[in-house]
């Protein structure tokens, strides 16, 4: 979702000095720099300035991101797994960081399946990081273009398949700035209970109480667990993830905050595959379970990940917390919304059946 209309506070004369002063250090160039915005963006959470930097007959597109503070409108209230980064000049330094290191790794690896976004610089009087423009379209437009049962299927297959193996690559990556949570059985089963709980408070889920129950009370974390943390994405999903036109993937918008276990990212992944617009939106008739699962399974085979009662806790536990924000939405919202969140929220507690009870019959 976007707003055409531009920040009211929005100082552009500011941003092209910035980026001019900065630009012959960004291009290796001696020669004295400029730049030109040619768009600016208001999104939910970040100002986008779409604009091109010049040093020495060198000219590259960029993308100046400006996080904003959560407005009071947006707010949600209730249950959280963790608070989020509301200072603008911390959360574009994470995200820069964040940028920076999986960039090293990406080039590092040197992988003709990966592809790579500059992260030029972090610029704190502006509050704003800056990065080369990601190629292609998002994962979410590649799986939906066209329809199914045709040539496309394969590549599909073949994107969720280097999707996987991207996550395990960024989950290589290090930053200065990260904490570990949620890394032990006891930790996880907490957040479960604490988000069906939350669920539970606001009247729905009701009949699944008795299988939530039982999974927290049986649950018993196997031998090799806790995996070794790694660096989360924290939302590595489809709108997330690029392709470019030689099938490329690579992934924006990460804070590299919370070293977790890889199970997290991943889950976050599969509940938007099972559950997400992808899904729901593409041409033609809602994608099969049986579509679902091939996918499903190409992304973890691309990992690799084994498909197990591990991952299946957390990925209740990453079905629950978006139902968990569905819940929490503010009330002044537009009938077609209120039904459409009704729709979802009844998507998410038969998929959270369908997981409890597959967990359920391995206890």
């Amino acid at each position: 979702m976007s707003d055409p209309t531009v920040s009211p506070t929005l100082d552009e004369a500011a941003v092209v000095a910035t980026l001019s002063r900065h630009a012959p250090a960004w291009l290796d160039s001696p020669e004295p720099g400029s730049a030109v915005v040619h768009r600016v963006e208001q999104r939910t959470q970040s100002t986008l300035i779409w604009a091109d930097i010049m040093s020495g007959g060198d000219r590259r597109p960029v993308v100046v991101k400006i996080p904003l503070p959560p407005r009071p409108s947006a707010a949600t209230t209730g249950f959280r797994l963790f608070e989020p980064v509301v200072d603008p000049v911390e959360k574009s330094g994470f995200e820069y960081a964040t940028l920076a290191a999986v960039d090293r790794v990406v080039g590092a690896r040197g992988d003709d399946r990966f592809g790579r976004i500059r992260a030029y610089g972090h610029l704190p009087e502006l509050a704003a990081v800056v990065v080369g423009v990601a190629p292609g379209r998002t994962l979410d437009r590649a799986l939906r273009r066209g329809r199914r049962g045709g040539p496309g299927d394969e590549r599909r297959v073949e994107l969720m398949h280097r999707s996987g193996a991207l996550l395990q690559l960024f989950h290589s990556a290090t930053t200065d700035h990260m904490v570990t949570r949620s890394t032990t059985a006891d930790e996880v089963v907490a957040e479960v209970e604490n988000l069906f709980r939350h669920i539970e408070g606001s009247g729905r889920g009701r009949r699944l109480a008795p299988r939530i129950e039982s999974i927290a009370n049986r649950f018993a974390a196997p031998s090799g667990w806790p995996a070794e943390p790694v660096m989360g994405h924290g939302d590595f999903a489809p709108r997330n993830i690029f392709v470019d036109d030689e099938l490329r993937v690579t992934t924006i918008d990460s804070l590299g905050r919370f070293r977790i276990p890889p199970q997290e990212d991943v889950s976050y992944l599969l509940v938007e595959l099972s559950t997400g617009s992808t899904r729901f939106s593409s041409p033609g008739m809602p994608w099969s379970a049986a579509w679902v699962d091939r996918l499903r399974r190409s992304f973890l085979a691309g990992y690799p990940m084994a498909d197990d009662p591990v991952l299946w806790l957390f990925e209740l536990r990453a079905l629950l917390d978006k139902w968990r924000s569905l819940v929490d939405r503010r009330n002044n919202r537009t009938t077609s919304v209120v039904l459409r969140d009704g729709v979802r929220q009844a998507l998410l507690e038969r998929e959270v059946a369908r997981v409890a009870d597959r967990l359920e019959r391995t206890l």
